[in-house]
């Protein structure tokens, strides 16, 4: 677990997926999480914006 302020709007990584891809990955912690480590070893996680 991280702190996070609560002004602070943290990026949906998920935004961008077809529906039922976006709910498959909801329904599992599993696949959520590989689908996260994928963006990471691809270098495709989202950079913070000033």
């Amino acid at each position: 677990m991280v702190f996070v302020p609560r002004n602070e709007r943290l990026p949906d990584l998920l935004a961008d997926l077809p529906t039922p891809e976006r709910e498959r990955l909801v329904r599992s912690e599993v696949k959520l999480l590989d689908y996260l480590d994928r963006l990471v070893r691809r270098g495709s996680w989202p950079t913070r914006k000033p």
